[in-house]
């Protein structure tokens, strides 16, 4: 559906899957994005920045945008922000963002022309394919749950899967987490 994977284990992933590992691909979408932008000779300065110097986009995006709270708030407002922007039909909660990332901005105007939703679906089938089509039918183990940018292993296997998926793709970033 949606070229996802959708299983009764997403929802409850975290708490049924104690012990073992998620490889999860960080600011998925945005870095997804910065790359498709780039192959295609648009240039964001500010954007750029974040993935060229190799900084979590949303964490600069809410440190930029002046959010209040914790740091894992922070990161959570801008993640939805991030979403308002890519998914939405032009309204976003913070309307900075467009001054933050003109070009981008200016991209994502005309990309969504005739269907709001077309850029959403373009970076998730970015996704999909690799996620789904490569890394899952690939992966160098005998057992992983893909949970949408990441996939859950077990702790043997993790962190040959981690090195898989780095070789893979070293423009994306990756990173392992116990699963507490």
């Amino acid at each position: 559906f949606g070229r996802r994977v959708h299983h009764s284990a997403i929802r409850d992933y975290k708490s049924d899957f104690v012990g073992y590992y998620t490889i999860d691909s960080i600011s998925s979408q945005p870095r997804l994005l910065y790359l498709y932008l780039k192959q295609h000779g648009i240039v964001d300065e500010n954007f750029n920045s974040i993935f060229e110097s190799d900084k979590d986009f949303y964490l600069e995006t809410a440190n930029k945008l002046n959010f209040d709270g914790s740091i894992s708030e922070k990161r959570k407002m801008s993640k939805e922000l991030f979403l308002f922007w890519i998914n939405g039909s032009g309204y976003v909660p913070s309307y900075e963002i467009h001054f933050l990332y003109p070009e981008v901005s200016k991209f994502l105007k005309n990309y969504k022309k005739g269907n709001y939703k077309s850029v959403g679906s373009l970076l998730q089938r970015i996704e999909s394919k690799i996620w789904i089509d490569d890394i899952l039918n690939n992966i160098p183990c005998d057992w992983a749950l893909p949970i949408h940018d990441c996939v859950v292993v077990k702790s043997e296997d993790v962190d040959r899967v981690l090195q898989y998926t780095i070789s893979k793709y070293p423009q994306l970033r990756f990173k392992k987490e116990l699963i507490k």
